[in-house]
């Protein structure tokens, strides 16, 4: 009861679902909350903000290392959203990596991968979709070199 409680107050104080009522500087008072759930609840949340949570960089930082897998893996992708100025998260998004939970380095992965500098995205887009052209040419070789049943 007393966590419904909390989740209901902390809904209340984050303006009902409402992305444009939500308070970046509350949701990051909430990343040190006592309740584990009170934590993920602000770490998801900040997700929502993209850049504009950008003040909370640190605090997310910070839960990646918490004891809660949720608020860990909420942090990881909070700080993904982000985006560049996520950055300076990187080395612990990094260790985030080797977490003893799947969904927890999954969302690091994720993160580190949207932080990534956008030339190395598209030069791997671009050798992606060579491989793939590559590997199209080869199978219908392949399938024209073959006799006719």
């Amino acid at each position: 009861m007393k966590n419904l409680f909390l989740v209901s107050l902390a809904i209340l104080l984050a303006g009902c679902g409402k992305k444009a009522d939500y308070s970046v500087p509350a949701l990051i008072d909430l990343l040190k909350h006592k309740d584990p759930e009170m934590r993920s609840y602000a770490a998801r949340h900040l997700k929502k903000f993209g850049a504009q949570a950008a003040p909370a960089v640190s605090a997310l930082t910070e839960a990646l290392t918490d004891e809660d897998k949720n608020v860990r893996m909420g942090a990881a992708y909070a700080l993904g959203a982000i985006g560049p100025s996520a950055q300076p998260a990187i080395p612990a998004l990094k260790q985030a990596l080797k977490d003893s939970n799947a969904e927890v380095r999954q969302g690091a992965a994720y993160a580190l991968k949207q932080l990534e500098d956008p030339k190395a995205q598209a030069q791997r887009r671009v050798e992606r979709q060579g491989a793939k052209e590559t590997a199209h040419k080869s199978r219908h070789r392949r399938h024209k070199d073959e006799p006719a049943k």
